[in-house]
């Protein structure tokens, strides 16, 4: 009877029951139907080559499937790739070449359980390999595919990157590729769409590599900069390390295959997924600090070194803190300290860049960074070899999630923390119920197995050994919680998916990169309903009529914004930079106010707040205001450049300088602080100085639409005889 029970078993449970198991599954744990349908020895039989020997029969056998998958996946990456290369103008030898790679790369773990299966080793699990085997296929080729396709694209969309179209910025990209020996590679644009332009830079597309640059990198760095970021990024095809970065994943593959024929599933994939960052760290860390080398070379070590020191600025994981700290020792990149200190010890002696570092903090660092990876890889190995010795044991698995999680979780904390100012000025998600919902299943299913291990601790002898009816009704209970929960989850996020709105935040956002406002106001003409009921499209459709010139429209449907939904603050930050821009900082002052009441974590309605009472003429007021700024993020730049421009109209031009530079250390390049320096040009006496700072001050504000400095940039330009029709 039992014997018939375990083969009724829906083959879902047997599934789950057999990846979640502490044990290795018996010979007769799954049902006989499950083993005809998914064994590898099965998938042996389909093709029957009978060469006399029983073992060389079965490894030919094992190599005709292996290449016929080989065949299978190379079709799918030529596919893929095909985009890629009409992008970047690649040629079909190369794509071949590349797919073909790729395709090996992809059929190696499967390979491997051929061969396992073939030669017949003793000892293997063929039924836990049998549920380890597709996850890890599918997951490797997943990784593996990505390379194929452009190193950044769209989301739901096929619509290209835009190509680059700077004359000049693209003859110094083909100087740079001449001068270190490779052909010139296409150039395209990712346009930011915020009024934080981020300065980042890629290059990839195996099939036909691409640059791709961030408008940030393009208005908020120097030439020399720029150049210096465009010369790391083409090293990474000089010393060819795209092909060594994508090695860790079937590496991976086919250590949790290995793992697969001595533990349990579930943990022969975390052991794959460990293996896979204890690889990728030090192979990623080498060419980070092989690119630099190379670009500064070329480039020079000072203009690489200020580079640096400008893209992590502008990064979420910053350089002070004990999270920075753990995450910079985890990461596949260096700290800036690191990468600097390691450009210091190869520059020459009229190029050495200056030493603005402390070579403690580096000591620290790279300790960090080998003490951190000799404890995980310690741990991994321990937790491993206790598994394999001790199958029933908790602790290994305690263990190897701990390793496998810091470095993903430091990084996610970072950049929970420097978007949390963000998220809290716009209402909640739309995907907040899924994600409470999956919470809830996760810690039902958690309590789920941990009553179920206290009921199954031994045989039921007599009736008084049973367990208490409540600890059945809890297990019940969390059963069914954990189904109401994915049926939820399931309901919500089909209902996100299908509705109109999630479509059109996406759109919007798109077409927020390209600054073609005028396309979301059609968008709302044709779409009226989304574009009423959901408050996040309101605020997008107020944000296009007031960039696209209508800021009477704008103003009005913000307050109205403002009135429906008051945790909308995003909305009065909008309305206080408007009321700034169009010279009104009487206006923007009281919402300023309830801004840093509602917002008290939050430096940006401080600053807002001391640029109007810096318009007024309040300077006291407006300093004070500004160290408020400071108090709640010593590293808020915008703060500084208000200092700045506080201390030049005091006439401290010093004190006011030091403030500006302090300013570019935090926030370079940005489009306000250019504007203050443009602003205390005007007020002195050298007409051509205060013409070129105005020039600027117009580019960063074209460059940046969203920092909604248009009006003023336009007075400053009249007040110097500058006609700004032609940069617009």
């Amino acid at each position: 009877m039992a014997g018939e029970s375990q083969t009724e078993f829906p083959r879902a449970t047997v599934m789950l029951s057999l990846l979640f198991s502490p044990q290795l599954p018996s010979a007769d744990f799954l049902p006989a139907v499950w083993h005809e349908e998914f064994s590898v020895e099965r998938l042996l039989g389909w093709i029957h080559l009978d060469l006399g020997d029983r073992t060389i029969s079965r490894l030919a056998t094992a190599i005709v499937l292996t290449i016929l998958l080989w065949i299978l996946h190379l079709s799918v990456n030529l596919i893929v790739g095909l985009r890629q290369k009409q992008e970047a103008n690649g040629t079909w030898r190369r794509l071949f070449f590349v797919a073909a790679i790729v395709a090996g790369m992809q059929t190696l773990p499967v390979t491997l359980v051929f061969i396992l299966t073939a030669v017949e080793f003793s000892g293997i699990n063929e039924r836990s390999l049998s549920v380890t085997l597709p996850i890890v296929w599918f997951l490797n080729f997943l990784c593996l595919i990505s390379v194929m396709r452009p190193p950044f694209e769209f989301i739901r969309t096929s619509k290209a990157l835009p190509i680059v179209e700077d004359v000049s910025f693209l003859d110094r990209v083909r100087e740079i590729a001449v001068s270190m020996q490779l052909p010139t590679p296409p150039v395209r644009i990712w346009r930011t769409g915020g009024s934080e332009l981020q300065v980042m830079a890629a290059v990839g597309g195996l099939p036909a590599p691409s640059l791709v640059v961030f408008d940030g990198m393009m208005h908020r760095l120097n030439t020399d900069e720029q150049d210096a970021i465009i010369g790391h990024e083409l090293a990474h095809l000089v010393n060819h390390s795209l092909w060594f970065l994508i090695s860790p994943f079937p590496f991976a593959a086919m250590v949790a295959i290995v793992a697969a024929t001595l533990i349990t599933p579930t943990f022969a994939l975390m052991t794959g997924y460990t293996s896979y960052l204890l690889v990728q760290r030090p192979i990623s860390r080498y060419f980070e600090y092989d690119c630099d080398r190379r670009a500064a070379d070329v480039l020079g070590y000072r203009a690489m070194s200020r580079a640096l020191a400008k893209l992590h600025a502008a990064h979420f994981v910053k350089n002070q803190g004990l999270l920075s700290y753990i995450a910079y020792a985890t990461a596949t990149h260096p700290s800036r300290v690191e990468r600097m200190a390691a450009l210091s010890r190869h520059a020459p002696a009229d190029d050495a860049p200056n030493v603005d570092w402390s070579t403690r903090d580096v000591a620290r660092r790279r300790f960090a960074a080998m003490l951190a990876y000799a404890i995980g890889l310690g741990l991994a190995v321990v937790a491993f070899v206790w598994k394999c010795r001790l199958l029933n044991a908790s602790v290994p698995v305690f263990v190897m999630t701990l390793v496998a999680a810091i470095p993903l979780s430091a990084m996610l904390i970072a950049q929970w923390r420097s978007s949390r100012r963000h998220r809290k000025r716009f209402v909640r998600s739309v995907w907040r119920p899924v994600k409470q919902a999956f919470l809830v299943m996760c810690l039902a299913f958690a309590g789920f197995r941990a009553l179920e291990s206290q009921l199954e601790r031994g045989p039921v002898e007599s009736e008084a050994s049973r367990p208490p009816l409540w600890l059945t009704l809890l297990e019940v209970s969390c059963v069914l919680m954990t189904l109401a929960a994915i049926l939820f989850m399931c309901f919500h996020a089909f209902r996100i998916v299908l509705s109109r709105r999630l479509g059109l935040a996406q759109k919007c956002g798109r077409i927020l990169q390209d600054h073609e406002f005028d396309k979301i106001i059609e968008l709302a003409k044709q779409y009226p309903k989304p574009f009423t009921k959901d408050v996040n499209l309101r605020h997008t459709l107020a944000l296009a009529r007031a960039l696209s010139g209508d800021r009477a429209t704008a103003v009005g449907e913000l307050f109205q914004i403002i009135h429906d939904e008051p945790r909308m603050h995003e909305s009065a930050i909008l309305l206080c930079m408007l009321a700034l821009d169009d010279g009104h900082p009487d206006r923007a002052l009281p919402l300023c106010k309830q801004l840093a009441s509602a917002l008290p974590h939050d430096p940006d309605p401080h600053i807002l707040k001391a640029s109007a009472l810096r318009m007024l003429r309040r300077f006291d007021e407006a300093e004070a205001t500004v160290r408020a700024a400071l108090e709640v993020d010593p590293e808020a730049g915008y703060a500084y450049a208000v200092q700045a421009a506080i201390e030049w109209e005091r006439g401290n031009l010093e004190a006011g300088e030091a403030a500006f530079w302090q300013s570019e250390e935090y926030v370079p390049g940005a489009a306000h602080p250019q504007y203050l320096r443009a602003e205390q040009a005007v007020r002195s006496s050298d007409v051509e100085h205060a013409r070129g700072e105005v020039r600027k001050a117009v580019a960063a504000s074209n460059a940046n639409p969203f920092a909604l400095l248009q009006k003023r940039v336009r007075r400053l330009a009249e007040q110097v005889g500058l006609d700004t029709t032609e940069d617009e």
